[in-house]
């Protein structure tokens, strides 16, 4: 019987103190994701160029380095890890190594593009966000990164009955919702 007590006890302990110990990635309450999508719409025009993106933690350990592709959209994994765009000639990147990259032979284009889309309170309608970026020739060396189109998708925002309800009241007194 006490070695029941004392597995019990041990259990409490456990599911009592696990929330103090564990955390997670949630987004709060009344809120919703944005589903991002990040990509390069031009990089067909530009035959000779390679990009490369370059994925680290928050750490700055490497996480993966992948060829980009045109119209597709990036992918940098867990939020808090940095997306870096490199680039090189179609000719230098047969000879790397994606799981051994040394960036010293690639030129960067772009610093810690925001990938992740993150999450806004329910009362923004925003659901999905498109940029687009395109890259140009400056010189023989030397590209440039920028956006050229964004778009947002939007949904109807839901009220629930006590928001209709204060939103009114506010409405009476001309502040509205």
């Amino acid at each position: 019987m006490k070695k029941i007590n004392f597995l019990f006890l041990i259990l409490f302990m456990i599911l009592v103190l696990s929330p103090l110990v564990v955390s997670a990635d949630m987004i709060p309450l009344n809120s919703h994701v944005i589903d991002r999508c990040v990509k390069v719409v031009n990089l067909d025009k530009f035959t000779d160029v390679v990009l490369i993106g370059y994925t680290t933690d928050p750490a700055g350990n490497f996480i993966e380095a992948k060829k980009i592709e045109n119209n597709v959209c990036f992918n940098k994994g867990y939020k808090f890890n940095s997306f870096n765009i490199y680039w090189t000639t179609k000719s230098k990147f047969n000879s790397i190594d994606l799981n051994n990259i040394n960036l010293v032979d690639l030129s960067l284009l772009s610093k810690d593009l925001q990938v992740y889309g993150g999450y806004v309170d329910n009362s923004n309608p925003i659901k999905k966000e498109n940029i687009e970026y395109s890259i140009n020739k400056i010189s023989e060396n030397k590209l440039g990164f920028f956006q050229s189109n964004q778009t947002v998708e939007t949904q109807p925002i839901k009220k629930g009955f006590w928001r209709s309800i204060g939103c009114f009241f506010r409405g009476l007194f001309g502040k509205g919702c």
